[in-house]
């Protein structure tokens, strides 16, 4: 479970909600917490895509590339947003530098392909 000692070691105030504290303990690289984070914030993040694009695909592709996203920035968290609105920004953030049309197989170069996030630190 999440005590005190594992929110006092993240700056900002934390709600205790419940996908903040996977969050935050998604930072420290517990791969459990984010499966259960993902679980529970991907269908809004997807259904927030859907809601601007017909290419379920496309949302598809950018819902994948903005988790890979979340998982490897969880850390640089603070604790000042709900961790759902985190999220969103994340995700809205990814759809504008990707654009709602590009296909999935296109390169950016200097892109990272970075995917083991905290974990790997």
């Amino acid at each position: 479970m999440i005590d005190e000692a594992d929110r006092s070691r993240h700056v900002g105030e934390p709600t205790g909600s419940t996908a903040e504290l996977l969050l935050l303990r998604s930072a420290d690289g517990d791969v459990d917490a984010f499966a259960r984070f993902y679980d529970m914030v991907s269908p809004r993040l997807y259904q927030l895509l859907c809601a601007t694009s017909k290419d379920p695909s496309g949302c598809e592709q950018i819902l994948h590339d903005a988790m890979l996203e979340i998982w490897r920035t969880c850390p640089t968290y603070d604790g000042t947003s709900s961790a759902e609105q985190w999220a969103i920004a994340v995700t809205i953030r990814r759809r504008g530098m990707t654009g709602m049309d590009r296909a999935s197989e296109r390169v950016y170069p200097g892109r990272s392909t970075d995917v083991d996030g905290p974990a790997a630190r």
